[in-house]
């Protein structure tokens, strides 16, 4: 398969040393998107090129932006409403609070009815699977879901809700998983493997879905995207300028826009373009994504 190689614009050099989790505002056209340790929650703005930052007390791994306004972020410190106007935070519940762990990857199934989280330890090594999917609704109710966790990543719903997709990207595991999501009572079942990337040349880390339902993977450690189907063959390969991408989302008034954050090395090892850790911007002819669901709570 001959990798496509679209134009790919950096429209904030941030150099993060891990930037995540972009999403796209339909209300103000705008995106938003973390860098995990500086730590800050950041709204870029595409017609005036302005980046504001907004600092986090802890390091944050996801978000969700709410029906409400604002948002709902999730830091090493548990789940909290945050409040870009005012900057306040509230917190509601801290899902994992082993002192070594912190949240990570994050999202909303598409009724918005609840958000999803992972958790992971920080360092990972030694790596341990004692991190897990949490369930939390808008009712503040929070459950634990998925357990055996060690890197949780990759996590996505079908455009219908009915699949929920949720990887683990640590080297020993660089595996997703699909599962049969009941949007209504939250409950899941029928875990079946959906990519198995042993053998690839990259780990699956953050991904989203596009307007058919295919799955879109920042393929880390390669320096590109892949596309699989929903029956998750292999169907498209994106070249990018940056070989540790972490999430991609779609954007833009059709949504023909795909963002995506990347990561910066600590040990030293940088991409030939130089622009780790810098979010990015490309449009690659014939697909459209769909936009995240608000979170109702």
């Amino acid at each position: 398969m001959i990798p496509l190689t679209p134009q790919v614009d950096c429209i904030v050099d941030a150099k993060a040393a891990v930037a995540e989790t972009p999403i796209w505002d339909t209300r103000e056209q705008v995106l938003w998107w973390v860098s995990i340790f500086e730590p800050s929650l950041n709204r870029y703005d595409p017609a005036t090129r302005e980046n504001r930052a907004f600092k986090m007390p802890a390091p944050i791994g996801s978000f969700a932006l709410r029906e409400k306004g604002g948002a709902l972020v999730a830091l090493k410190t548990g789940l909290h409403f945050f409040d870009p106007a005012s900057g306040r935070l509230d917190f509601i519940v801290n899902p994992d609070p082993l002192p070594e762990h912190r949240l990570n990857e994050g999202k909303c199934d598409r009724s918005g009815t609840a958000f999803w989280v992972g958790s992971m330890k920080d360092p990972i090594e030694p790596h341990q699977n004692t991190s897990a999917f949490f369930r939390f609704s808008p009712n503040s109710r929070l459950k634990r879901k998925i357990e055996g966790i060690i890197t949780a990543n990759a996590m996505a719903f079908s455009p219908d809700n009915r699949t929920l997709y949720q990887g683990d990207s640590h080297p020993s595991v660089r595996s997703v998983f699909a599962w049969d999501h009941d949007a209504s009572t939250g409950e899941i079942s029928n875990r079946r493997l959906f990519l198995d990337t042993h053998g690839m040349d990259g780990r699956v880390d953050g991904c989203c879905i596009d307007a058919e339902g295919c799955y879109w993977a920042a393929s880390i450690d390669s320096g590109t995207f892949k596309r699989f189907t929903p029956k998750g063959k292999l169907d498209m390969i994106v070249k990018i300028p940056v070989l540790w991408p972490t999430m991609p989302a779609f954007g833009g008034k059709d949504f023909d826009t795909i963002y995506f954050t990347s990561l910066k090395r600590s040990d030293g090892r940088e991409s030939p373009s130089g622009l780790d850790g810098g979010v990015f911007a490309m449009r690659v002819p014939g697909v459209k994504g769909l936009p995240e669901t608000r979170f109702k709570g």
